[in-house]
């Protein structure tokens, strides 16, 4: 299961996908991404994946929107993303975008509850040189694998790996 969000954390996210449907067996892709993404829906699958699903969230946080109205749409968000463990994912990739933060943390919940098996792998983004995003606060302790792309931000985080996507396929 690979969470998208509109523009550049499709991008980013783009390359380790389709670098991993090459490297793996992959032959199931659930997508997530916000019902108002038009951008992440039109993306190109890798073409060795056969099964491929696409599932559609309400957007938890818009941008610019404050953060005590984003309690309530993430709420919402949460409830729409509780049966995205119906498709039990061996592996949930997310990078940062707000709509991942629900889907995380109903796997996390089926996970514990024993109706998923899923890892969580978070992949801040590559513009996050000098912080963490506040979805990659958020989530740090729920995933399995926290990667960064720069050594200080490694620093700041005791679990957290280096990671150059722009050489997934070396």
């Amino acid at each position: 299961m690979v969470v998208y969000g509109s523009g550049g954390h499709t991008g980013e996210m783009l390359p380790v996908v389709h670098s991993l449907a090459q490297t793996s067996k992959i032959q199931k892709i659930t997508y997530v991404s916000a019902n108002t993404d038009t951008i992440s829906r039109l993306q190109p699958a890798p073409q060795n994946v056969k099964d491929i699903t696409h599932v559609f969230l309400p957007r938890s946080r818009n941008v610019g929107q404050s953060f005590i109205t984003s309690v309530f749409t993430t709420f919402n968000s949460l409830l729409a993303a509780i049966p995205l463990a119906v498709h039990k994912p061996d592996l949930l990739l997310v990078n940062g975008p707000g709509v991942c933060f629900p889907v995380v943390i109903s796997m996390f919940i089926g996970n514990l509850l024993g109706i998923t098996n899923c890892s969580i792998v978070f992949i801040e983004s590559f513009c996050r040189v000098e912080t963490l995003s506040l979805t990659g606060k958020l989530i740090y302790p729920l995933c399995d694998i926290f990667f960064v792309h720069w050594e200080k931000l490694a620093q700041m985080r005791k679990r957290a790996k280096l990671i150059n996507i722009f050489h997934l396929n070396q």
